[in-house]
């Protein structure tokens, strides 16, 4: 792993300002800034993930979870610390594009809707049943009901990480030119 840090801040706001555009997502925030990403040597695959905090600076933290890459991006003040590839919802019940606070964190969640199905580390996004949450990540064969399942040590990294009202954008086509 290789990080890319300080680049061109103009250039990053640029981009994140047309991805948002693209995607017809509202801006998250005037300061929500790119500065840095990680360059890995491989694609990730399913189930596998990245967290490395180390010399990145306090700040806010904002997620990223793209549909098209399965794959969701932890920045913090403006600097990638975390990587994860994920599966989403399937045709019969997409994962809704948007941007999102988190409305609620539940360590040992327990769906009320699907079964009682586990949902560890889950992170609501809506009131109807849309989350963030650990689950099995193992091929793009396996599909939630509209939730972005997270390999489950990810989900609890995350989950100490954020807080009700972090900012989470689902979004498709996030950086084709920087990332896999």
């Amino acid at each position: 792993i290789r990080l890319m840090r300080d680049r061109v801040a103009g250039f990053w706001t640029a981009i994140f300002a047309a991805c948002l555009a693209l995607c017809a997502v509202p801006a998250v925030a005037e300061d929500a800034t790119i500065r840095g990403f990680v360059e890995l040597d491989r694609p990730l695959e399913y189930g596998e993930y990245f967290w490395d905090e180390k010399d990145v600076p306090a700040g806010e933290v904002i997620i990223v979870a793209d549909l098209d890459a399965d794959q969701m991006y932890v920045y913090r003040g403006g600097y990638e610390i975390g990587r994860s590839t994920f599966i989403q919802g399937s045709l019969a019940k997409s994962t809704p594009v948007g941007v999102y606070p988190i409305l609620e964190k539940d360590a040992d969640h327990y769906s009320s809707i699907y079964d009682n199905a586990p949902m560890p580390h889950m992170l609501r996004l809506t009131w109807d049943g849309i989350a963030i949450h650990g689950s099995a990540v193992i091929s793009d064969e396996f599909a939630t009901r509209g939730c972005i399942g997270l390999p489950r040590p990810f989900a609890a990294i995350l989950f100490q990480h954020v807080h009700k009202g972090t900012k989470v954008i689902v979004t498709r086509r996030w950086k084709p030119d920087v990332y896999w």
